[in-house]
């Protein structure tokens, strides 16, 4: 035996998304999940992100954003993009939201096959960079030397032939790069 309240029909009358503003992905590839929820009638408030319960999302321009049917946004090129938001039981209730997905910060790593050089001999270091735009979104590295900058490499591969200095036996040198994309970011 199962005792049930019946209640009366009750109408979706809008929606809302409940993310902060502004709404920003930070890097191409990177994810952001919406939270969308909608409110009825009778002043209830209901949790529906997941496209199973009949929220759409349309993307103005699907080359700068995807979402999925869930709400889940990927960032694909950088920009910005209006997303409506529908609900097939409130027909006349939608809600817009802006999006900007940015050009996110390359990724640097420095390797060499010693952590050792013997004056007046050369030890080669390498930077392996990464950009969320790809190869062609990195513009150069800067290596440095004890915080000084030595050398700026243009393309990859992105190296530094590194001169042990004379007369320096037992120094240690501290080796860095910083890496800029073309939007400028490091």
């Amino acid at each position: 035996r199962v005792p049930l309240i019946v209640q009366a029909e009750s109408r979706l009358e809008s929606l809302f998304v409940a993310n902060d503003r502004p709404l920003v992905i930070p890097a191409v590839g990177a994810e952001l999940p919406l939270a969308v929820y909608g409110v009825s009638d009778t002043g209830a408030v209901l949790a529906l992100t997941e496209g199973r319960l009949g929220t759409r999302f349309d993307v103005a321009d699907p080359t700068i954003l995807r979402a999925s049917p869930d709400g889940l946004l990927t960032g694909l090129k950088p920009g910005s993009v209006n997303v409506s938001i529908s609900n097939r039981f409130a027909v006349s209730a939608t809600e817009a939201v802006a999006v900007e997905v940015k050009d996110g910060p390359p990724a640097i790593h420095l390797q060499s096959g010693r952590t050792t050089v013997a004056e007046k001999e050369t030890l080669r270091i390498s930077a392996v960079v990464t950009d969320d735009l790809g190869p062609s979104g990195i513009k150069d590295v800067l290596f440095l030397v004890d915080g000084l900058p030595v050398a700026r490499v243009n393309a990859p591969p992105y190296h530094l032939n590194l001169e042990g200095p004379d007369r320096a036996a037992g120094r240690i040198l501290i080796v860095t790069a910083l890496a800029t994309d073309t939007a400028g970011n490091q």
